[in-house]
């Protein structure tokens, strides 16, 4: 039954998405949502793929929600003769922007999604609306990739990979990734494997792991970058899970001194807070996309979320907004 169900959720993934063609390469994006709403765009880190959506895509569904795999990574093209660095990987998300024929959109990153599509919104900021950070890595030169990630980028890294069998991912993923427990499953983690492993994936993989850009001249660029975006007052969204082990608070204090206008949420969340928190982020999200698009009519969403009328931002529990410089928080 669970390798039927694992099957199940794998097909289903497959399914809604299709392939792109990007400088001659195959480009899985899984796509939902109402298709005349501005796009919204995420990009996933690693190890996951676009899987890693599935929850909070349907939640946001007035917009056209694009989830691509990344180049080496889910039901994209695994080639092995590819520049798999971040600036790589930005220059292929460009190429998705433009064959999708994308006008300007909702960029949402993670994990090593922000370095990625924070350097091609740098590089083309008229094309992105909006940025919304979930937890990324930013200060990349004093980033030191946590237990299990860091075999990965040594010379144990394809024993440990070869290690990683679903039961061994649950157990990375309820320690280091999510708080609630049942928010993933056996299940979800044999479809993670199998995104994962297929096509020659472990390669890719690994090479994608290589390739991090932990440098100095990485971190300045991507610094100079968002003051050139905060100068051109690109709207600034941060949700955050404060209890993730694997990406310090030192990243998300590197965007808001650079983008200091930016919206602040901080949820009591793990570093895959779209696996336990979906429902939180789309409620902290849509506001801000739609006063974005200047939209004045807010849509309730289900469950017990409601908003707060003096505020104008929905009043949850289980999350605060951080204070703006100088003041203290609420």
């Amino acid at each position: 039954m669970q390798i039927r169900d694992a099957d199940a959720k794998l097909r289903s993934h497959e399914a809604i998405g299709r392939i792109v063609q990007v400088d001659g390469e195959r480009i899985f994006c899984r796509e939902e949502g109402n298709s005349k709403g501005t796009p919204v765009l995420l990009l996933h880190g690693v190890p996951t793929n676009s899987f890693l959506w599935r929850k909070l895509m349907p939640l946001i569904g007035r917009h056209r929600t694009l989830a691509p795999d990344l180049p080496g990574l889910g039901l994209s093209s695994k080639k092995m003769d590819r520049d798999y660095t971040w600036s790589g990987l930005a220059q292929t998300v460009g190429g998705l922007v433009d064959a999708l024929k994308l006008p300007p959109f909702h960029l949402v990153v993670h994990d090593i999604g922000g370095p990625i599509g924070l350097e091609f919104a740098i590089r083309q900021p008229g094309r992105v609306k909006s940025i919304t950070l979930l937890n990324s890595l930013l200060a990349v030169s004093t980033f030191h990739p946590p237990f299990p990630m860091s075999l990965f980028r040594s010379g144990l890294r394809s024993p440990a990979f070869d290690t990683m069998l679903p039961r061994l991912m649950l157990f990375f993923f309820r320690q280091m990734g999510i708080v609630r427990r049942h928010g993933v499953d056996l299940d979800d983690m044999r479809v993670y494997r199998t995104l994962l492993t297929r096509d020659g994936g472990k390669e890719s993989f690994l090479k994608i792991m290589r390739g991090f850009e932990l440098t100095q001249e990485k971190e300045h660029f991507l610094g100079e970058g968002l003051r050139r975006l905060a100068a051109e007052n690109v709207p600034a969204l941060v949700i955050w899970g404060e209890r993730d082990s694997a990406i310090p608070p030192l990243h998300r204090q590197f965007f808001v001194e650079r983008v200091p206008y930016a919206e602040v949420h901080l949820l009591p969340a793990k570093h895959f807070l779209q696996e336990d928190y979906a429902e939180e982020i789309a409620n902290l999200a849509r506001p801000f996309w739609e006063r974005v698009d200047g939209e004045t009519t807010l849509e309730p969403m289900s469950g017990n979320v409601g908003m707060d009328r003096v505020r104008g931002r929905p009043a949850m529990r289980g999350w605060r907004k951080m204070a703006a410089p100088g003041q203290s928080e609420g």
